[in-house]
């Protein structure tokens, strides 16, 4: 009698045994089941990338070149340069010379014949200290007669005179301005190209990353409130400069954010100094450009627009369709602590410097003017239209770090993925449930039989 209720009891623990085993890895192979069925379910066609370097001679800069295909047939073209080479004469020498650039970044979208849909270029120039005036957080400016300019102009035409907002001190973000001064020359370090797979609303696709720093010396513009007062007793300081870059390759509108990062300045002796970093925006097309800000729209600019809206837009007058855009964050790290409602942004006209002791000559292609889409001087597009973007700073003890974002609007290639991948696709955390699983319901069963199966005692 008491062996067949041994027997019994053995029985309803196999039955036991192997439901806890069903029931395990029914719970822990759930998230198999969804990521299989919802998360990945498309995948970005995979970009091709190329690097070159000016150096060898063969390459005309120095850059990163992704190309992505998109699902109209056409591509974009993300390249990124920090040095050209030209073959120029210059300075009563011929031969090839080797120009350290601004951080250049191309984004330009091409149709599926190769012709140019339209281009957009970000390129930071300058940093400026100045003092604040009215204390809105950005350095306003016009030009002479309130005159529209839809492209770069030279800063002479800016009414320096009526100005209420001094500048103090400037740091050009292109090395050719210090190329005379060998004391103060210097040039970026730029970080190698890395990339990994992201998953972005149940696309799988890729992300680029780089980063470019530099220690960035004044230079002695005569605008300056300081320099123009006593020349005499101008000083160099610097500036530690770092931008990292992060290429989105998303499905939908993919996108540059663009980390930026300055530390150990030195202020000048004025009240209430601030700091601007203008960057050019530079945009070709086949159709007429329009530059919209909230409710408003730009073929040019007279004076300092500021940007209430957290973002501003390219469209064409044509299709009215948005092009491209550039959004910002009025939030920053400023001194290790996140603060809010800090940074303020504007668009303005474009004006160059330098305004110099010294006439410099800055070779096409080097700065702003000859930066064209592919860094090609053929004429492939009918219109153009650039202007500055005016990021605010607050004044800082120690460091001030942003993010601003920029992007195109345009949709990529993209294949469907089954929910039986292949192994290369496969992420590390489906792999670690199987194997989870697998030895869960092993151990169960394993000691499960050894207590079933251990010899019946009878006394």
């Amino acid at each position: 009698m008491a062996l067949f209720k041994i027997k019994k009891e053995r029985k309803g623990m196999k039955i036991s045994t192997a439901l806890a085993v069903v029931f395990l890895c029914l719970v822990l192979t759930a998230p198999i089941i969804a990521w299989s069925r919802a998360e990945v379910t498309r995948q970005v066609a995979k970009p091709t990338v190329v690097v070159t370097d000016a150096n060898t001679k063969k390459d005309d800069f120095s850059g990163y070149n992704i190309t992505v295909n998109t699902d109209d047939g056409g591509k974009i073209v993300y390249l990124f340069i920090w040095q050209r080479g030209i073959n120029l004469t210059w300075m009563g020498m011929r031969g090839r010379f080797t120009f350290d650039t601004p951080p250049i970044l191309q984004m330009s979208k091409y149709f599926a014949n190769g012709t140019l849909d339209s281009s957009i270029t970000y390129m930071p120039l300058y940093l400026l200290q100045y003092n604040d005036t009215n204390n809105n957080g950005l350095f306003d400016f016009w030009t002479r007669g309130h005159h529209e300019f839809m492209e770069e102009m030279d800063e002479d035409e800016v009414e320096w005179e009526r100005i209420p907002d001094r500048p103090y001190k400037i740091y050009p973000l292109a090395p050719i301005f210090h190329f005379f001064e060998p004391q103060y020359s210097w040039n970026w370090n730029v970080g190698p190209l890395t990339n990994k797979t992201i998953t972005v609303n149940n696309t799988w696709t890729y992300e680029y990353s780089w980063n470019v720093s530099a220690t960035v010396p004044a230079f002695p513009w005569l605008h300056e409130y300081e320099f123009g007062k006593n020349r005499l007793g101008w000083k160099t300081t610097t500036v530690n400069v770092s931008f990292s870059y992060h290429i989105r390759l998303l499905e939908k509108n993919p996108e540059v954010k663009y980390d930026f990062n300055f530390s150990d300045i030195t202020w000048a002796n004025a009240k209430n100094l601030k700091l601007a970093m203008m960057s050019a925006v530079l945009y070709y097309s086949k159709e007429p450009p329009i530059v919209h800000v909230g409710a408003k729209g730009f073929q040019g600019f007279t004076k300092t627009e500021e940007i209430e809206a957290p973002r501003f837009t390219i469209s064409e007058n044509v299709t009215k369709a948005i092009k491209a855009f550039i959004s910002y964050n009025p939030n920053a790290t400023i001194d290790g602590t996140y603060t809010t409602d800090v940074v303020k942004t504007a668009l303005q006209p474009l004006f160059l410097i330098p305004v110099a002791p010294v006439p410099l000559l800055i070779p096409d292609g080097v700065y702003v003017r000859g930066t064209y889409p592919g860094m090609e001087g053929r004429r492939t597009w009918r219109h153009y239209v650039s202007f500055a973007h005016q990021l605010g700073l607050p004044r800082f003890n120690k460091y001030v770090s942003q993010d601003p974002v920029i992007g195109l609007t345009a949709n990529l290639l993209t294949t469907t993925i089954t929910s039986f991948l292949p192994g290369d696709l496969l992420p590390l955390r489906a792999i670690v449930t199987v194997a989870v699983v697998a030895t869960a319901a092993f151990s169960i069963y394993y000691l499960g039989k050894r207590r079933i199966t251990a010899p019946i005692k009878t006394v």
